[in-house]
């Protein structure tokens, strides 16, 4: 669809395999363009998937629960503008949700070996010699209350962030080039999630541990500077 200086592109795609999964991938691009000051685009796209190539036999035996470790939606979002003639800006967005779980390996490790403030209190109760039998039993009942490890990760992530500026080309040819830029980029900056383990986009190490969190580590942010340059 067009209207004047704004374009909007959707795509709309589905797929079906009777044994393993089906689902649909969604595409959206808007855009504006007003003159040559100002240029944006935005973009969106979503896949949902039904995903039946594991059995809950297989779920069960990875990660001690039947829970789905893959998410129904995933996706990303952000835009791309252009303005003030030499300004370029650049967003990305993206995200798992819907009926995704992760098994928290680590905190399940941790708990084994009394390695948590509640674990340890617990443990402390049930070998003190001086605490009677009813509160040794209430010790262990609580032990088998605890939450299970499986955990929700929906999460929505930050992914980048990008600032260039095109140098004038006065200032380029100084150098003898035929153009320059300088950017400023950052990456994985802020995660919105209820998961409580280190990091919810899990390491799939193969199907025995598919959805698992195995000796995983938090995503780093990071931060980068760049020159580039035309001769």
């Amino acid at each position: 669809m067009h209207s004047g200086d704004s374009t909007i592109l959707a795509t709309f795609h589905t797929y079906f395999d009777p044994l393993n999964s089906s689902g649909i991938e969604i595409g959206v691009n808007f855009s504006v363009n007003r003159s040559e000051n100002f240029v944006l685009d935005i973009i969106a796209s979503a896949s949902y998937l039904n995903d039946n190539s594991y059995s809950n036999e297989d779920l069960e035996s990875s990660a001690g629960v039947g829970d789905k470790p893959y998410p129904d939606w995933s996706g990303a979002f952000g835009a791309r503008a252009s303005f003030l003639k030499r300004f370029r800006l650049s967003t990305l967005f993206e995200f798992k949700a819907g009926n995704y779980f992760v098994y928290d390996v680590i905190s399940a490790a941790r708990r084994e070996l009394n390695n948590t403030r509640e674990t340890a209190d617990i443990e402390r109760i049930r070998l003190d010699p001086s605490s009677t039998p009813e509160e040794r039993q209430e010790a262990t009942n609580r032990r088998a209350r605890m939450a299970p490890l499986n955990h929700k990760a929906d999460f929505l992530r930050w992914r980048e962030v990008s600032l260039a500026y095109d140098l004038p080309k006065q200032i380029a040819t100084r150098f003898s080039l035929d153009h320059a830029a300088i950017s400023i980029t950052g990456r994985n900056l802020l995660l919105w999630t209820g998961y409580s383990g280190i990091n919810p986009e899990a390491h799939h190490r193969s199907i025995s541990s598919v959805g698992t969190e195995y000796v995983n580590f938090p995503m780093p942010r990071q931060f980068s500077f760049s020159l580039r340059a035309g001769f």
